[in-house]
């Protein structure tokens, strides 16, 4: 029985919300805020910030959003939006030049954003004259330590060769208003029994969920579910059909403790997030740049002990 046989969906690692703790990546996402907040009239690219927080930009955009639980474009947009909002009321500054300040390109570009937001357009606001926060700073709690209740933090390591992936792609805008659309891709996969369709698999039992065609400078990439297959398919015209190839890497591979259907998803998060907060900053490895990925195999077949595994492609530090 297959992954998409299971009645729970996995919430992959860029959905993940990471607990608070006196953590390593905390400490770096904490920092990469304050830049913002110090240079929000300025132009502020995807490379910049994770060259502040120390990461590749391909892994920032993801620990980003896995720490404050928005993708770091967005949390930026809303953040000058509120400092728009508060300059509205603060001030006589004319919209126009409120809007292109803070990077709206246009009057009409601020508007929808902003009624977006606070269901009135900015001159509406204005005329109400009371400021009314909306998206507020974000300050990562620093209290108690994450706990990982069961999970066991010593990976496997192992080097792979390349890995073809044949499956089904959905486009992740950072800036997507809609947010994240990987769960109801999963739940899409798993209803229309896409895995089915695949052609030659070198075992069913077996499917990937993967970040490919990463966009540096937007933090945009598609998410590929599919199996393994010997050789390059030859796909159709107009096939939804997608192929791609995961470089060979080095990887530490953690297990999820076995768990409930009911309980899968959590522990995956919970999974993801002791890797970055507990056993990476002491691991003597640093994050590469290959894709990491998650392998969803027979294990989430059994009845109250389903367990999956993360690949982490690994360098020395």
């Amino acid at each position: 029985m297959t992954a998409k046989n299971v009645k729970s969906f996995p919430l992959p690692s860029s959905m993940i919300q990471i607990g608070g703790g006196v953590m390593y990546v905390i400490d770096r996402m904490q920092k990469t805020i304050n830049y913002i907040e110090e240079h929000m009239l300025s132009d502020i690219a995807l490379t910049d910030l994770a060259e502040v927080a120390g990461y590749s930009a391909y892994h920032f955009h993801r620990l980003f959003q896995m720490t404050v639980g928005i993708a770091v474009m967005t949390y930026i947009k809303n953040r000058r939006l509120d400092f728009a909002a508060n300059e509205l009321i603060r001030t006589n500054r004319k919209i126009l030049d409120i809007a292109l300040a803070y990077g709206f390109g246009s009057h009409e570009t601020f508007t929808r954003a902003f009624k977006r937001a606070y269901q009135i357009t900015p001159g509406e606001y204005r005329k109400q004259g009371r400021y009314v926060q909306v998206f507020p700073r974000v300050d990562l709690e620093i209290s108690s330590l994450h706990s990982t209740g069961g999970i066991q933090m010593t990976p496997t390591m192992l080097n792979k060769q390349e890995i073809k992936v044949l499956g089904y792609l959905v486009r992740i805008e950072q800036n997507d208003e809609q947010g994240n659309n990987i769960p109801a891709f999963w739940q899409r996969y798993i209803r229309e029994g896409l895995g089915h369709t695949i052609p030659n698999p070198i075992n069913t039992d077996v499917e990937y969920g993967v970040c490919v065609d990463y966009n540096s400078e937007t933090g945009d990439c598609s998410y590929l579910i599919g199996m393994e297959v010997a050789e390059a398919p030859t796909l159709p015209e107009g096939s939804e059909l997608a192929y791609r190839v995961i470089p060979a890497a080095s990887y530490a591979v953690f297990t999820t403790a076995p768990v409930s259907d009911e309980n899968f998803p959590e522990t995956i998060q919970r999974t993801w997030g002791a890797i970055f907060d507990e056993w990476l900053p002491t691991s003597g490895y640093k994050v590469a740049t290959t894709p990491d990925f998650e392998l969803y195999d027979e294990r989430c077949a059994i009845p109250d002990a389903k367990q999956m595994d993360i690949y982490l492609p690994i360098e020395k530090a």
